[in-house]
């Protein structure tokens, strides 16, 4: 890397910085765009162009930020969640992103055409390891998914040691739960900003880079833990509260907006500056809690619920004496054993839920707030299978899709506000890993009385989520030069092809060197078309909705305007 004085070339080395403001929700920064409280995004988006960015129908951020930044959706690299099913059994297992990803970030791509990288904190996503640039996962980032990372490796000791580790511990739940306060999570997640902004800043001013990318996680922690106090609505809304720390949200923006403004003054004018946000962030009601409760009176008829206590000794043909024995294990037997016994039963068996996921016909799997999951215990995929493919598959997603549909809250409204297919939506090596069905649910209903024609009347105690926001499907995505981003219309992008453009940006900034944004825009354009060509057989085979269209340009003859879009077929997901 060629060191740049900083005194007299601020940046000069910079080529397309990339900024990351994971969670914020798009029409609360257009709120405040217009209320001047963020002048540094409304200097970029007033300048440049913007676009939406939709995410996929039922998926939440576990979907969205991977889509984005490998260029492929969720059947091909295999994310949705945080903790998801090990293939081939019932257990679930956490997804890390260094064993389980089957896809690599675009960032790889650009070192490998040659480009300077540095990444800092993306979300959800794969580690590519780089080999000539910097790396840092996991260091200030939003539920940690796995241990703090770099490369080089002696980088993240040295961010410890200057910074400190994480002020959030192992993220916002954990820090809430131990009793820190809304007040001490906003001013922790305030000195993180100042901290990643100081660091990136010095960075900028002291190396060429062709692609420097940094996410701020911290209105993504705010949004989860603190909507109730931005929303004067909220059931759970505290006014003194939000008297005296003001709107968490707003404060939290308009530092992320500070840093914006001193990151772009570090990357030089020359700089391509492109600002993702979302999938933002609305007030949060889920079913989540009782949707296994739905399930299980479904499986079960009209019954109360499935029994969930396996049959006695006795009950099946056993000896008394095998009984006795039981009774006296269970009496006299010390805990160390017990443990011991249970851990070796549980490493053969499976635990009870293991075993209740393998009798049902169909059972719910940890799944993001916004919807449910359901996944069928399907013959030939799951270990011990009772649907059979095909005929009685269909039936049953029919069977579950009508009749969640009757089930009412006290108030009568819907619970379900659409179902999702994803066999019908998605595609890919790694769809068999996916649920095989998502329950978006209405946010305007309340889930603690439930009744329907099928379930009869169901009553539960479930406690308010912790998190009083949760994700919307809304994004967006700006562009601090002009790059035709807008000129095929208006619809919102999806990940994948938000992902394709933001990689195409960065690759041709790395071809065409320091460029006018008219040379960039073309070589741009040029990459995107290269790197989605060899897809254009496969998505005549088989086009996918979530993918409607991938866009590459034409350069005019007659000047440097865009002026013409040629349209190519979908591309699967």
């Amino acid at each position: 890397a060629r060191c740049v004085d900083q005194a007299t070339d601020p940046g000069a080395g910079v080529r397309a910085r990339l900024v990351w403001l994971s969670a914020v929700e798009p029409r609360l920064a257009h709120r405040w765009i217009g209320e001047k409280r963020l002048p540094a995004l409304e200097r970029l988006a007033s300048n440049g162009e913007s676009r939406a960015i939709q995410n996929f129908p039922g998926f939440g951020d576990g979907g969205f930020w991977p889509s984005l930044t490998t260029c492929s959706g969720p059947g091909h690299h295999g994310r949705y969640y945080f903790t998801q099913l090990v293939p081939g059994t019932y257990r679930l297992r956490d997804f890390t992103p260094g064993r389980d990803f089957d896809a690599t970030p675009f960032w790889a791509d650009v070192e490998r055409a040659g480009g300077r990288v540095a990444v800092v904190d993306m979300v959800r996503s794969p580690i590519a390891r780089l080999r000539r640039g910097i790396e840092v996962a996991n260091w200030m980032v939003h539920d940690p998914d796995s241990p703090a990372y770099s490369s080089p490796s002696n980088l993240i000791r040295e961010l410890h040691a200057r910074f400190g580790p994480d002020p959030l511990g192992h993220g916002s739940d954990q820090f809430v739960r131990d009793g820190g306060s809304l007040e001490a999570l906003l001013a922790a997640c305030e000195s993180r900003v100042v901290a990643k902004t100081q660091w990136a800043t010095e960075r900028l001013r002291a190396e060429e880079w062709d692609l420097f990318a940094v996410t701020f996680h911290d209105a993504h922690d705010i949004g989860h833990m603190c909507w109730h106090l931005h929303d004067p609505s909220h059931p759970r809304h505290d006014r003194e509260e939000r008297l005296r720390l003001g709107d968490p949200l707003l404060r939290i923006c308009e530092r992320m907006d500070e840093s914006l403004a001193t990151l772009r003054e570090a990357a030089g004018s020359e700089a391509l500056t492109i600002v993702i946000t979302g999938p933002g962030m609305e007030a949060n009601r889920t079913g989540n809690a009782a949707l296994p409760h739905l399930l299980a009176r479904l499986a079960a008829g009209t019954a109360p619920a499935i029994p969930t206590s396996r049959p006695t000794a006795v009950g099946n043909g056993q000896e008394p004496s095998v009984s006795w024995l039981r009774r006296a294990y269970r009496e006299y037997a010390p805990r160390s054993l017990k443990q011991l016994a249970r851990s070796a039963r549980e490493s053969v068996q499976g635990t009870d839920d293991e075993r209740a996921r393998a009798a049902a016909p169909w059972f719910a799997v940890p799944y993001n707030d916004d919807s449910g999951a359901i996944r069928l215990n399907l013959v030939g995929r799951e270990p011990r299978g009772r649907i059979r493919p095909g005929t009685d598959q269909q039936r049953a997603l029919d069977g579950l899709c009508e009749a969640l549909a009757e089930v009412r809250d006290e108030h009568g409204q819907p619970i379900v506000k659409e179902f999702i297919r994803i066999a019908d939506t998605m595609s890919g090596p790694r769809l068999r890993q996916l649920p095989d069905l998502l329950v978006s649910w209405n946010r305007n209903a309340v889930f603690n009385s439930l009744h329907s024609p099928r379930i009869g009347h169901l009553q539960l105690s479930l406690q308010d989520p912790a998190r009083t926001g949760d994700h919307t499907r809304r994004g967006e995505l700006i562009v601090s030069d002009a790059c035709g981003l807008r000129a095929d219309g208006s619809d919102a992008l999806d990940p994948v092809t938000a992902g394709r453009f933001v990689r195409g940006l960065s690759l041709a900034r790395t071809e065409s060197g320091r460029g006018t944004a008219s040379r960039t825009t073309r070589a741009g354009w040029r990459a995107a078309e290269r790197t989605t060509g060899g897809a254009r057989q496969a998505a005549r085979d088989r086009p996918s909705p979530c993918i409607r269209t991938v866009f590459v340009h034409r350069p005019s003859r007659n000047g440097d305007s865009i002026t013409r879009l040629s349209w190519l077929p979908a591309v699967n997901v």
